[in-house]
């Protein structure tokens, strides 16, 4: 309700008023009017505005795994919100897999069944699905929960500063990659998991920590090697790994990273530019 300010000279229309009138004096008016005008706002710093012309938000470049948290969450996976599409598709992957999830001898047909990748079906039958199903198909527990570790462990991080269909176009760009590098180098190989996928989000990683190299302060190098440690381990041969599907990914993952790189002027760009022999 607005304040109502009686007439000041009310007390000369009323003889019989014998009480002296405090609006009066302009004095108190004034100090009256003072306390209840709103002081003037200070303009707050343009630095503290996100430059919507610039598609890339700079608020989620201080956070990476290995880089110190409030908490072990934040740590190994910053950024987490369970409203993301990599919570959301790890979910689904979980569920996939418990719902093929069998003991039998016949584990490898369940697998078959439901989209492995196999190069004969791919080739005579022109399966094409068989590329992208089994990115959600895995063949363990340790397989599916291993995976789903390390994609949550970058992309939260990664969808927040990329957006989130640029990082499902290259999750499933990097899937078909691997999956198709398989088919031509191990066509007797029945292929399921996600980890073709996951290569191209740690090439994805790779470059967005080179683009911030700088950012990350004095756990610059340490934030570098564990997504090296993780990227080289996966590339070495080893009986019952895909080894062919991470390469693959990791080649779809890293072509796509140069061109989400959105930083022309940067001297960090210039060098994913470097690495990717462009």
């Amino acid at each position: 309700m607005a304040d109502l300010i009686p007439d000041k000279n009310i007390s000369s229309s009323n003889p019989n008023n014998t009480q002296p009138n405090p609006w009066a004096n302009d004095d108190h008016v004034n100090r009256f009017l003072q306390q209840r005008v709103p002081q003037p706002i200070a303009p707050m710093d343009a630095s503290l505005y996100i430059n919507v012309s610039n598609p890339v938000n700079d608020n989620a470049t201080c956070m990476a795994p290995g880089v110190y948290g409030r908490s072990t969450q934040e740590r190994l996976f910053p950024k987490f919100n369970y409203k993301n599409t990599v919570f959301i598709v790890t979910c689904v992957q979980f569920v996939i897999y418990f719902f093929t999830m069998d003991n039998s001898l016949v584990f490898d047909c369940i697998l078959y069944k439901f989209g492995a990748e196999y190069a004969p079906s791919i080739i005579v039958y022109n399966h094409y699905h068989r590329l992208i199903l089994p990115i959600f198909l895995h063949a363990s527990l340790s397989h599916v929960s291993g995976n789903m570790f390390y994609q949550n462990m970058y992309g939260h991080i990664l969808e927040e500063y990329y957006g989130r269909k640029k990082l499902i176009l290259l999750y499933i760009a990097s899937g078909i990659g691997g999956n198709l590098l398989m088919t031509v180098r191990q066509p007797k190989a029945l292929g399921v998991g996600a980890s073709s996928a996951l290569y191209g989000v740690l090439a994805l990683s790779l470059a967005y920590i080179i683009e911030n190299y700088q950012k990350f302060g004095s756990r610059r190098r340490v934030v570098l090697l564990i997504v090296l440690a993780l990227i080289i381990t996966g590339f070495i041969p080893s009986q019952g790994v895909g080894y062919d599907a991470h390469i693959g990914g990791f080649i779809s993952g890293w072509l796509l990273a140069v061109i989400y790189s959105t930083r022309p002027g940067n001297a960090s760009f210039n060098y994913v530019k470097i690495l990717a022999g462009l």
